[in-house]
């Protein structure tokens, strides 16, 4: 038994809790029972009638927008499906994820001042439970993204990348030292995530462990298109994925992708100094989301295979690029030469450490006793001429605008990774051991699924104008649940701005 205060305005309520075990639902359960109003100056309880003070008002709004969301998309029916006997505490956690930006382990105290939706008891040591019985249940994992799967359009477009989540734990096996996409100097695991770009929505997930490169993860992804029975579908992936063996991949498998090239490819090369000089004719132009670009269609053959190959030209971004270029050629020039270094082997040392690709743009010269830093002027050149361009390949044939319009909403999953790290606190691993781990990140894909869709109705309805999701969920927060000793309960009155809300969102107001 504990006490529990919730302000509302300006009054303080106080609330004795206590835990009882529900012989029905076979659960633990918390009973709340209203002792009075404290006073803010003294943190005296003034205790009032039962018989006309609420037992309980908790807030209403907000879970039960994210609870008709979770419905509307069919991620309720398909969660009572996969997990049957703890769909109810996925989703209480979900929303809590989605309404807060908070560790976990609150979501205790936020069930103190939440209505418990699902009658939930969710515990720190009770979540920590549950996300290692998640991660132990790999096969519902599984159910859960076949059923989700059979949702999305049989023609989709999917987007495909890895983003990292670093860790400081020492006891999860899948964490290693590889490329941290957030500089941060940690081992980490390697998420692997496919969204779609009709839908808007995350598809289906997998990890790696921290030193596999991206190049090296498509064997396994198309394992799994072929296991969740994903067909007709395009992936679209950059160069990071780029190599002869997974293009062949692709094609053994009859999966159709778009996917950028890098330049050191010879074909790529070769391909790009055949139309240097006639890229940015005017017969070559086009309109891209009200921006003026260059494009070439034409065939590439890689190994024995001929694909289609996009080759275009950005004039504006090309002159970003090369002044970001020059510049940093320019800031290592002066730092060297601010340093005088006398030895080589010590500026060599300490260009290793800070530019990794100083050896292809300078020599290390002498001057006057020091160190300093000559231009490789041939390869400086080719550099620069390179930049604002990008070639992307595919196996099959669309317009021109089309392909680089595809390739450029791979954003989203951008966007995607950084909902999860940053609006739902999945940044750092917090996690102990591989199957709380593999159960937290499911709940992370849940709770995704419902912030992308709250997200894609945002952008639809231009709500980003005047809001955010978080002040759409604080708002929807102030329509309170609040029952009475005699079991009676009303809710709070809807202010305009909520109704706004859900007709935006096409939910109707609850009652």
């Amino acid at each position: 038994m504990y006490k529990y205060e919730q302000k509302i305005n300006k009054q303080i309520y106080v609330y004795e809790i206590t835990s009882y075990w529900d012989k029905v639902k076979k659960q633990p359960r918390q009973y709340r029972k209203y002792i009075g109003k404290k006073n803010p100056d003294t943190g005296e309880i003034i205790k009032t009638s039962h018989s006309r003070q609420p037992v309980n008002s908790s807030n209403y709004g907000n879970v039960f927008f994210l609870d008709k969301i979770a419905q509307r998309l069919g991620l309720t029916d398909i969660l009572k499906k996969a997990f049957e006997d703890i769909w109810e505490e996925i989703l209480t956690m979900a929303f809590f994820q989605v309404s807060e930006k908070s560790a976990l382990y609150l979501c205790e105290y936020w069930l103190g001042v939440t209505h418990n939706i699902y009658q939930t008891e969710l515990s720190s040591q009770k979540i920590s439970e549950l996300l290692d019985l998640i991660g132990h249940r790999f096969d519902d994992i599984l159910e859960f993204s076949k059923e989700w799967i059979k949702q999305m359009d049989n023609k989709e477009y999917l987007f495909f990348d890895l983003t990292s989540f670093s860790s400081y734990s020492k006891n999860i096996s899948i964490t290693e030292w590889g490329h941290n996409r957030d500089k941060e100097k940690l081992p980490q695991i390697n998420f692997g995530l496919v969204y779609g770009l009709k839908s808007n929505l995350p598809v289906f997930y997998n990890t790696y462990p921290g030193s596999i490169n991206d190049v090296l993860t498509i064997n396994n992804l198309l394992k799994y298109c072929n296991y969740l029975d994903l067909k007709n579908i395009t992936l679209i992936l950059d160069k990071g994925f780029y190599s002869q063996y997974n293009l062949n991949e692709f094609s053994k498998n009859q999966t159709n992708f778009i996917i950028s090239a890098p330049f050191t490819s010879k074909s790529i090369e070769n391909l790009i100094n055949k139309h240097e000089k006639n890229l940015n004719l005017l017969k070559n132009s086009f309109k891209l989301k009200n921006k003026i670009m260059y494009g070439i269609k034409d065939t590439a053959q890689i190994g024995d295979e001929i694909y289609h190959a996009y080759i275009y030209l950005d004039e504006k971004r090309k002159v970003d690029e090369v002044e970001n270029f020059i510049s940093l050629l320019i800031e290592y020039e002066e730092k060297v030469k601010e340093k005088k270094i006398l030895k080589k082997e010590i500026l060599e040392d300490f260009l290793n450490n800070n530019f990794a690709q100083w050896k292809r743009y300078f020599k290390i010269i002498n001057e006057n006793e020091y160190c300093i830093l000559e231009r490789i002027e041939e390869n400086i050149n080719e550099t620069i001429s390179r930049k604002g361009k990008i070639v992307i390949l595919s196996n099959k044939e669309l317009p021109i605008s089309d392909i680089l319009n595809l390739y450029r909403e791979k954003d989203k999953i951008e966007k995607c990774y950084d909902n999860i790290k940053n609006e739902l606190d999945g940044k750092r691993i917090k996690i102990h051991n591989d199957y709380t781990l593999k159960g937290k990140l499911f709940l992370n894909f849940i709770s995704v699924i419902l912030y992308s869709e709250i997200d894609r109705i945002m952008k639809d309805k231009k709500l980003y104008k005047n809001d955010s999701i978080q002040t759409i969920l604080q708002e929807l927060k102030k329509i309170d649940y609040i029952k009475f000793n005699n079991d009676k309960y009303i809710l709070t009155e809807i202010s305009k701005k909520q109704k706004d809300i859900f007709k935006a969102f096409d939910i109707d107001l609850p009652t």
